[in-house]
């Protein structure tokens, strides 16, 4: 049998009694509509705790991302590479069963200065150049040099421009305080995923050794 306690005197006393046995108090027992009311009070209580905590959320995802946008804005200079940075590409022939592969020429800039329009979350492109019939030996079109971040690897993209005009990325990681190497976009290299998001939007899967340093 399911009992209660008398608000009154503290006696037990079953749920389905009217009156106290013990002191004559009446029972008051919550009407249909008050235990719906205090249901549907309850489910407020919760959707408001739940907003509260996307809010807050959100605004913590945005500052950790602000300060870390902050932290690439700078002038980054190049401490290290090897000789000719290129990686080859194969192409099948439309409606001909060959393929013929290209070899690329990556322009890598001696000095990155990024500024705050320029390192964001999300996946874009730089400004290419060509194509030209000459090599060429820098950026070009006004091209800023874009560094591209996202919450999910622990890798990043920075665009570089290739001497024949195209646009590509290079993935990096912070190795040390204020120090980026060059890594492959492969998603081996995020230490949390399989695939990176860059590796699937064009990024290089070759590792050249690059490493950039910031001086101011």
């Amino acid at each position: 049998m399911e009992t209660i306690k008398c608000k009154e005197c503290g006696k037990e006393l079953s749920s389905k009694a009217e009156i106290c046995p013990n002191c004559g108090v009446r029972i008051k027992k919550k009407s249909f509509i008050s235990k719906a009311f205090r249901f549907f009070e309850i489910i407020g209580v919760l959707i408001v705790i739940g907003i509260i905590c996307v809010v807050v959320y959100s605004l913590i995802r945005d500052l950790s991302r602000k300060n870390r946008e902050n932290s690439y804005v700078g002038i980054w200079e190049l401490v290290s590479k090897q000789g000719n940075v290129t990686y080859s590409k194969t192409y099948t022939s439309v409606g001909v069963d060959e393929t013929y592969t290209i070899d690329y020429t990556i322009i890598i800039d001696d000095k990155l200065n990024f500024e705050k329009d320029n390192v964001y979350y999300g996946i874009g492109g730089g400004i290419g150049c060509g194509p030209f019939d000459e090599p060429i030996t820098k950026r070009c079109n006004g091209a800023k040099p874009v560094l591209l971040l996202n919450d999910n690897d622990k890798i990043f993209a920075i665009n570089f421009n290739t001497t024949d005009g195209n646009s590509v990325y290079l993935c990096f990681k912070n190795t040390e305080k204020r120090t980026i190497k060059q890594v492959s976009c492969k998603g081996a290299n995020s230490d949390k995923y399989n695939d990176s998001l860059y590796s699937a939007n064009g990024g290089i899967e070759e590792d050249f050794d690059i490493v950039y340093k910031k001086v101011k």
